[in-house]
């Protein structure tokens, strides 16, 4: 891993910007406690409603700044700061009732992906934060929309088809449109129309999965990162791993609902083969998956 950007000089426009996206949240959390507290809104929609703009903020934050260091600063202060917050039972209209600790996760997440990917690979970190922002949000939204959603829980929390699906729909979208129409700027190696939709459907497919396993908010940080290590593989690996990965999750996804119709496997235990088989064919081959088996 290569943190010699960190060390790079950084414009004062980056500064003034960050400041700005800094003002930014911090007026949005001041404005969902305040519709929480006056308006009796409810925290989870609160939450949400700041979980959506704050994504869009960091969509927009890696393709206008020069520099890493002010990105890396703000996301490590958020994290440390809603941690605090968490702990102290403080700013629930950003925090939400349940116990979670995905306001925690969410700028961990930004964190790590500028660390990887800045700055050669900014469409990593931008297609992740989008997928968390929108098609996180969209499973959270419909499913409770729902008067019956049919509800599912994997470990612990409640899930619901609907939301399982809505993510999946709106997470390939979200995916092959950046490919498709990158924004100015962004640097994106060139594809075709189908391995950009098979690509798209591939990591709709395995951060819906990241999702559906998650609790207490851990989607936060489990969604994006499985959404960068497929575009990795699409988009800078060769054709040939990116069939790897594609067959592997074929096969991982054949073999857990095999498995889960013969109840060989519970619905949770489905759900995780899927995936590991998906990273470990996906990565290794048969000379990872062979020892395994």
């Amino acid at each position: 891993m290569d943190l010699s950007h960190l060390s790079a000089p950084v414009p004062a426009r980056d500064w003034l910007m960050i400041l700005g996206l800094f003002g930014g949240i911090l007026v949005l959390i001041a404005l969902s406690e305040l519709l929480r507290r006056r308006r009796g809104w409810p925290g989870e929609f609160t939450r949400k409603l700041v979980h959506v703009l704050v994504g869009v903020m960091m969509f927009f934050i890696p393709i206008l700044l020069q520099s890493s260091l002010p990105m890396v600063l703000i996301a490590a202060f958020f994290t440390l700061g809603n941690w605090i917050a968490i702990r102290r039972h403080l700013l629930q209209g950003m925090h939400g009732a349940r116990e979670s600790y995905g306001t925690v996760y969410y700028p961990f997440s930004f964190l790590l992906l500028v660390l990887l990917a800045w700055p050669g690979q900014v469409i990593l970190i931008i297609s992740a934060m989008m997928v968390l922002a929108l098609g996180d949000a969209a499973a959270a939204i419909v499913g409770e929309s729902r008067p019956r959603p049919r509800a599912y829980s994997l470990t612990g929390d409640v899930k619901s088809r609907e939301g399982t699906v809505a993510m999946f729909l709106v997470s390939a979208t979200v995916i092959f449109l950046i490919l498709r129409f990158p924004p100015f700027g962004v640097a994106v190696p060139a594809l075709s129309p189908l391995k950009m939709l098979l690509g798209a459907i591939l990591c709709a497919a395995l951060t819906s999965a990241a999702e559906a396993l998650s609790r207490k908010g851990s989607d936060n940080l489990s969604v994006p990162l499985t959404c960068a290590l497929v575009l990795y593989v699409l988009l800078y690996r060769d054709d040939a791993a990116f069939r790897q990965l594609l067959l592997g999750s074929f096969l991982g996804g054949t073999a857990a609902l095999a498995f889960f119709r013969l109840h060989l496997l519970s619905a949770s235990g489905a759900v995780a083969t899927f995936l590991l088989a998906a990273v470990i064919f996906g990565f290794g081959g048969w000379a990872w998956t062979v020892p395994v088996l």
